[in-house]
């Protein structure tokens, strides 16, 4: 990982607890976002009845540039990403996020707002020539809203939407 950019009000978000402010941009070779995920029993489920919700800090203003030549998650491997995030207020904004992955390409953008007693997610999801096969065996969304597809062959483009709100067990 590497990166450059700029942090104001370091000391003072650390030690007096006023807001932090920043632009980064940031390039990696490999982010597994399984690591970054937490501990979980053999079941795939969190440990000792740990709650699941992701608050993020109101305090932070953060711009973040980011490229990433290899994203694994759970079953999916993603290749040459790139995009651009803001943190802001306890919301966490994608925009121009793109991907290659499932044998075609993946554009998103949207929000995560943590602020909520049920966090809220609004996602905008472009595929474009991706393979059903590689699509049903790597993606569970998919799964569940296609199951058909697991007997189909051939490629698909789309746009998909997504909102909801999220529980205390991020379901």
């Amino acid at each position: 990982l590497s990166g450059e950019g700029y942090l104001n009000n370091l000391p003072f978000y650390l030690l007096a607890n006023e807001p932090l402010t920043g632009r980064l941009t940031t390039r990696s070779k490999l982010i597994d976002i399984n690591d970054l995920r937490g501990k979980t029993d053999a079941g795939g489920g969190k440990q000792d009845g740990e709650k699941n919700v992701i608050r993020l800090p109101e305090d932070i203003a953060l711009g973040l540039d980011f490229s990433a030549d290899r994203v694994l998650y759970k079953e999916l491997e993603l290749t040459s990403m790139k995009g651009t995030a803001q943190l802001a207020d306890g919301v966490l904004t994608l925009d121009d996020v793109d991907t290659k992955g499932l044998g075609g390409s993946i554009g998103v953008e949207g929000s995560y707002d943590s602020r909520p007693a049920e966090p809220r997610l609004d996602l905008d999801v472009g595929v474009r020539d991706i393979e059903i096969a590689k699509g049903f065996a790597q993606v569970r969304t998919f799964r569940k809203l296609a199951p058909i597809a697991e007997r189909a062959r051939g490629r698909l483009t789309t746009d998909l939407n997504m909102s909801g709100n999220f529980d205390e067990a991020m379901s």
